[in-house]
């Protein structure tokens, strides 16, 4: 009989990966960081106030605060001084700032952000060793954390962004929804939801996972399930007690010049302008976005029937989400970023990839353009 899969099982390698991932971005800002002043859109009419925007500098400070860049100065504006009534912080969920401002007072302010990202990250990995262990066997589960830890965008759950703390949240509801834990489950997606609306797209996995259980109420499987919107709707209604618009969250994306599309129409017309910016040695990060957020795609098309249901759908509904609010002048803005959390991606690579070789070869290339991505970021390059 198989043990039982605990969550302490990839404590050890775990802490490794993120050890050697965390040296190496520290080791990025003080080495390949120099003098560049913000992006002027950063400093742009309705961005944070300058005092939360700092220039990008040289210096071994770099391998600490050298990834307090974009939208870092928003959630730190959010953690100092709260919502406002007529700007767009609202279209930044609370949990991740929440989180930050209870630390400030131990930490400060810029550290107490990187405090919560990181750790949430190590947990983050832990829990994603435990799940892998169970969903697609043991001997994938080193593999899996080491190629997801190296994948172009994970630099991100080392910045003080909200990208470690919803990969946390989302880790925990899909390992909980696997043991069968409803309350447990259903607190991780209302806080996976509170940290970034993303999280409404566990709607469809936690579906699976719980309308399929026959041993349980309708009632607890359908309460499960939705429990991701009812974090959505507790920021609206705060919104509208204390600013009188509970749309206040979706109106605010204006500012992004977010606007609905049919997932398919930005994907290719950011391939399509990714081709070009490589042809044109112009915009480089467009060639970004693209390769990206195709090899996504790939994966995503790769993993159907390879890997369980749930996990699938939650890729594609993660992915077309994304591109289904995309900006006319970028439309593959950020997807990489915010699909950086499709762990699934991971899996399908190593059940394909499955000899060492193959596999260490492509960990060694994703982790050196994760560095070369995350010194751009430092710079104030394009590159969020």
């Amino acid at each position: 009989m198989r043990a039982p899969v605990r969550l302490r099982d990839g404590v050890q390698f775990c802490v490794v990966v993120y050890l050697v991932a965390r040296t190496a971005i520290s080791l990025t800002g003080a080495l390949a960081v120099s003098s560049h002043p913000p992006d002027p859109s950063a400093l742009s009419p309705g961005a944070p106030p300058s005092r939360f925007i700092t220039p990008a500098t040289p210096g071994f400070h770099n391998a600490i605060d050298g990834m307090d860049r974009w939208d870092e100065t928003w959630f730190a504006w959010i953690a100092k001084d709260g919502y406002g009534r007529d700007d767009h912080r609202a279209a930044f969920m609370p949990g991740y700032p929440m989180l930050v401002r209870a630390l400030t007072p131990v930490f400060g302010g810029t550290v107490a952000a990187s405090v919560v990202s990181n750790a949430c990250y190590l947990i983050a990995l832990i829990v994603l060793f435990a799940l892998t262990a169970e969903e697609i066997g043991r001997e994938k589960a080193r593999p899996v954390v080491a190629f997801f830890a190296a994948m172009p965008a994970s630099f991100f759950f080392l910045a003080p962004y909200s990208e470690a703390p919803f990969l946390l949240a989302t880790v925990l509801a899909l390992w909980w929804s696997r043991r069968q834990r409803p309350v447990a489950t259903a607190t991780a997606a209302v806080a996976g939801t509170l940290i970034r609306i993303l999280g409404v797209t566990l709607v469809p996995a936690l579906a699976v996972m719980w309308l399929r259980d026959t041993s349980r109420s309708r009632a607890s499987a359908v309460a499960v399930t939705l429990a991701p919107l009812f974090g959505l709707a507790a920021y609206g209604v705060w919104w509208a007690f204390a600013h009188g618009n509970a749309l206040a969250p979706v109106d605010a994306q204006d500012y992004w010049q977010r606007t609905p599309s049919v997932p398919v129409q930005p994907f290719v017309r950011g391939v399509g302008l990714g081709v070009s910016a490589i042809a044109d040695h112009a915009q480089p990060w467009l060639a970004v976005d693209a390769a990206i957020t195709l090899a996504v795609v790939v994966s995503a098309i790769w993993m159907v029937r390879r890997i369980p249901i749930p996990y699938v759908v939650y890729t594609w509904t993660a992915l077309l989400v994304p591109l289904s609010t995309a900006p006319a002048f970028r439309p593959l803005d950020s997807v990489p970023r915010l699909t950086s959390v499709l762990f699934p991606v991971a899996w399908i690579w190593v059940v394909i990839l499955r000899r060492r070789l193959p596999l260490a070869l492509t960990i060694g290339v994703m982790a050196l353009s994760q560095l070369a991505l995350a010194a751009v970021f430092m710079n104030w390059g394009w590159i969020f």
